[in-house]
C-alpha cells in the first residue's frame, strides 16, 4: 500500500526503518508521472460529468476529470482534494473544478499542461474553495451542492 510522505515517514519512525528521503521523492515522482499520463489520454467535453462514462468514452468535463484524479491520487497515497470557485464562476454559472495536491510543500495545483493534458487548474474565473477535501472515500461533486 502506498502512503502519503508524511504517513511513510510517521510509519518509518514508529517502525525503526530507515527513510530514504531521495528515494521516496523519486517513488512519488514516478507514481505523479504514471497519473498524469494516463489523465492527459481524456478529451474535455463539458457535459460528461461522471467517472464511468469518462473512463468508458475517454473523455469528460473537468468534474469528471478531477474526481479521476482525485481518486487515483489517492489509491496512490497522494493527499489530493478538489477545488472549485466559492462564487461558481463570478456568477456566470460556469462552476469549473480541478485538484490540487500535497506532497509535503503545500498545496498546489496539478501539472495540468505538464502532462499536456486537455483539462486545466485553477482558471481565475472566481475565489478558489475545497469542494472535497482530502481523504473522502467517495467524492462526489454534484453532492456539495456546487
Amino acid at each position: 500500500m502506498a502512503l502519503p510522505l508524511t504517513a511513510y515517514t510517521t510509519y518509518a519512525a514508529n517502525h525503526n526503518t530507515t527513510v530514504n528521503s531521495s528515494q521516496n521523492k523519486t517513488n512519488t515522482s514516478t507514481v505523479l508521472d504514471t497519473i498524469g499520463q494516463e489523465e492527459s489520454q481524456f478529451g474535455d467535453v463539458q457535459g460528461i460529468s461522471d467517472v464511468a462514462s469518462l473512463e468508458q468514452l475517454g473523455y469528460g468535463d473537468c468534474w469528471a476529470d478531477s474526481t479521476w484524479l482525485y481518486n487515483k491520487l489517492t489509491a496512490a497515497g497522494v493527499q489530493a482534494r478538489i477545488m472549485g470557485y466559492e462564487d461558481r464562476g463570478n456568477g456566470d454559472g460556469y462552476r469549473h473544478a480541478w485538484v490540487e495536491i500535497n506532497t509535503g510543500n503545500g498545496w498546489q495545483t496539478w501539472n495540468y499542461s505538464g502532462y499536456h493534458s486537455q483539462h486545466n487548474g485553477d482558471n481565475g474565473y472566481g475565489t478558489p474553495y475545497v469542494l472535497i477535501g482530502p481523504g473522502n472515500p467517495n467524492p462526489d461533486i454534484g453532492s456539495t451542492g456546487y
